[in-house]
């Protein structure tokens, strides 16, 4: 009899956080019956409430409540399989907004992985890391202490930003140096930069657009006016690398330089239309023009250069885009955490897609394998000779064709 009662005793116990959470449920439903029915939705909602606090309240061991609401938003967002698509973080959703705006607290410098550890693509120029005497080929393994193997990219990219004037003791392994490197750098602000521009020889301009972040437009248009007040008679627009950013900073650009016809056309889930040219052109319409392309040119910078390609107003050196043609819209949310989901894609004019398939040049020069995520730092700088080679070569020609059309044109 006792061990019967206490096996009814335990039920009850057991079960009360359960009928406690579906009271609570179907008072939520009362209440939501006194004025309006509840929706499918809403009954969504509140077992997912109900779920975790089942999982917070009746786990063998304590939870992170924040830990698990992040964990579902983030299998949320990773149902939608798409790769562009994703729940931030707070710190992660600050990173984002210092990207679109192409400036934040750091050293400078671009790595990828090198079994679990960042090794140093490149430096940026002027930066504190750069000046430190950091090397493509570099493998960073500490960062203020803390050993970096295995740490996510996301991770380490917090560690080595920060505020500008902190400091930042770096440990470094050099491929021919048999001792590591020990460096204290202090960090700075660091404005990415749109645009460079030059004139490479008599009469040809050169303008290398690096990213779309929010200042591009302005900066294209400051760069061009540069050289076309220097009298140049043709031009170079280098989009190699270019990952893309704002389609309306692409757009802008696209106004400086096609004088009409469709530049994109947009479509969303109850949106479909043409972005056509402004007829504001800045350079010269009868300016001839070669736009540098390659794997690494994106998104944003594929608008700009299929555009430009299928309105006859400029001929592509290079290699075969990435192939990026959609845009994510990105939501702040409440504890500052954000979203970010795909809900457009882009097509050129007669809706050729640019998704999945990139777009070819009209001149295809040089075939360079992309850069392995898990490179060696001696694979990282021999891939960065030979792209230093290729990127030289694919210049000379983008400048035999500018020669041979003002040859034509009586230039």
């Amino acid at each position: 009899m006792q061990a019967a009662r206490t096996d009814r005793i335990r039920a009850s116990v057991t079960r009360r956080p359960a009928w406690g959470m579906a009271a609570c449920c179907l008072c939520a439903v009362a209440l939501c019956a006194c004025g309006c029915a509840i929706t499918p939705r809403q009954r969504q909602v509140a077992a997912f409430r109900a779920a975790l606090d089942h999982v917070e309240h009746d786990y063998i061991v304590g939870v992170d409540r924040r830990g698990l609401q992040r964990a579902a938003m983030r299998a949320l967002v990773d149902e939608l399989d798409d790769p562009y698509s994703a729940y931030l973080t707070p710190e992660q959703m600050q990173r984002e907004f210092e990207n679109q705006d192409g400036a934040f607290g750091g050293i400078g410098l671009v790595t990828m992985r090198d079994h679990g550890l960042p090794v140093v693509v490149r430096t940026l120029p002027g930066g504190p890391a750069q000046a430190a005497g950091i090397r493509a080929g570099d493998v960073i393994t500490h960062a203020d202490g803390r050993d970096l193997r295995d740490l996510s990219a996301d991770d380490v990219m917090g560690l080595l930003r920060g505020r500008g004037g902190t400091r930042l003791r770096l440990r470094l392994r050099r491929h021919d140096e048999p001792d590591t490197i020990v460096l204290t750098i202090t960090r700075q602000r660091i404005v990415l930069p749109n645009v460079e521009c030059r004139t490479v020889e008599e009469h040809i301009g050169y303008v290398h657009i690096l990213a779309f972040h929010d200042r591009c437009a302005r900066e294209v248009r400051d760069a061009l006016q540069q050289l076309l007040g220097e009298g140049i008679k043709g031009l170079v627009l280098d989009l190699r690398g270019d990952g893309g950013g704002s389609v309306h900073q692409a757009l802008a650009v696209c106004d400086m330089l096609l004088n009409e016809g469709v530049i994109v056309v947009e479509k969303g889930r109850e949106l479909e239309r043409e972005r056509r040219a402004s007829a504001h052109v800045l350079v010269p319409r009868d300016m001839p023009i070669v736009i540098l392309v390659d794997p690494g040119t994106a998104s944003a910078a594929e608008i700009v250069a299929g555009a430009m390609q299928a309105g006859g107003r400029a001929r592509l050196v290079g290699m075969r885009t990435f192939g990026k043609g959609s845009g994510t819209i990105l939501r702040p949310l409440p504890d500052g955490s954000g979203v970010r989901v795909t809900g457009r894609r882009y097509e050129l004019s007669g809706g050729v897609p640019i998704e999945g398939r990139g777009i070819e040049p009209d001149v295809v020069v040089g075939d360079l394998s992309p850069l392995r995520a898990e490179a060696t730092a001696e694979e990282v700088v021999r891939w960065r000779q030979a792209k230093d080679a290729l990127e030289r070569k694919q210049l000379n020609v983008a400048l035999e064709c500018l020669r041979k059309e003002l040859q034509q044109l009586g230039e």
